[in-house]
Formats: structure tokens, sequence, C-alpha cells
């Protein structure tokens, strides 16, 4: 191919739209933008949310207070639960959590008076403390305390199992275990095969084995 052979790909350019030159190229006198109206001026359009003169939906919309970033969250309490604390305290996060800890237990203990379990008080508890405003502070405070009970109550339930148990019924256990295992790794390439993805190495194809 030489220089002067070179040209534009088919279709990529089209030739410039002549505006006002005549009625006979389809686009005179009023160039293509029609007789009168909003869009036919110099300068014409409307703005958005612009409804033709009657009331916008944004101000027929209505419009309650607004949220102030500056402003300060005030927590309303009873001055006799003041009573608790002596004179001159100052309620830190570590009262909060040996507060928020023992009225946990204290709904727990109470359950059990009522002849419930034990997790229904605990649970109570925590959905009342998750209404309050500091529940954040309490969630963070509590979390490592969280994660110590957990494994207790892993550890507790695992030596209420008997070994004779698993012993006489290994067999069925391992056929669940194989069939979630069978379950767990289709499950993982069927994923692949949907969403088209390829392994990049073989530690990411082998995700899907990760229990074994």
């Amino acid at each position: 191919m030489k220089l002067h052979e070179l040209h534009p790909a088919e279709g990529s350019t089209t030739a410039a739209k002549r505006l006002g030159r005549g009625v006979g190229s389809g686009l005179g006198k009023t160039a293509g933008k029609g007789h009168k109206g909003a869009k036919a001026r110099s300068g014409g359009g409307k703005r958005p949310g612009f409804e033709g003169g009657q009331m916008p939906l944004y101000r027929r919309v209505p419009k309650k207070g607004f949220t102030n970033i500056f402003g300060t969250d005030y927590e309303c309490i009873n001055v006799e639960a003041l009573e608790v604390f002596e004179d001159g305290a100052v309620v830190t996060e570590e009262i909060l959590m040996i507060l928020s800890v023992g009225m946990a237990f204290g709904l727990a203990l109470l359950s059990t008076y009522a002849g419930l379990s034990m997790a229904i008080g605990a649970f109570l508890m925590g959905m009342i403390m998750s209404a309050c405003r500091k529940s954040k502070e309490i969630n963070e405070s509590i979390d490592p305390m969280k994660n110590l009970f957990m494994a207790m109550f892993f550890i507790s339930v695992g030596m209420e199992i008997s070994l004779n148990t698993l012993v006489d019924n290994a067999a069925l256990i391992i056929i669940f275990y194989l069939m979630f295992a069978f379950l767990k790794s289709s499950t993982v390439f069927l994923g692949y095969w949907i969403c088209n993805e390829k392994c990049m190495d073989r530690g990411s194809c082998l995700d899907g084995f990760s229990f074994f």
C-alpha cells in the first residue's frame, strides 16, 4: 500500500449535514428544528426537572427535617439510673461492658427461674442492646469475650458427645461426610463452569476441597 492509497475505513466517516440550503435538501428553512417552540429558539431547551411549568416532582414531594452532620447525639436516661454510680464516677467503655455482660447474665438467670433456657434470656438481652444507641460500642467492647464464650460453648457441646455413640454410628458419619464433600466440590466447580472462569493456579481450583 502506498501513501496516496490510504483512506479511512468504509463507514467510519460520514458527510456533515448541510443545514439551511433550500427546501430541496430536506433540511432547509427551519434546518430540522421545526416551527416555533422552545427547541426551535436560540439557546432553547429545558433544564433537568422541568415539567412544562407545573409544579415539578422534587417540589411536590414533602420534606421533613434534615440530618445535621455536626449535631450532638444525646442519650436520655432516668436520674434513678445514675444512683448505681458513685459521686464523680465516669462511665467508660469498661463499665459499659461490665454492665452489658452483667445484664445479660441476669436476664439469663431469670429465664432459668421462669423454666426457660438460658439462651433465650441472653438472646432477649441481645435484642434489647441492639436497639441501644451505644450498641456499636458495646459490640466492639465485648467482642473478645464473645469469642471466648463461643469457644466454651463448642467445647461443652463436644464434651457431651459420647465416644461410644460416634463409634456405633461411624459408618453413617462417614457417609454424611462424603455426601457433604461431594456436594460442596460439585457446587464449586459448577460455579466456575457457569461463570466461565478459568483457574489461574492449582490452589484456586482446589478451594472447594479446603474441608479435607
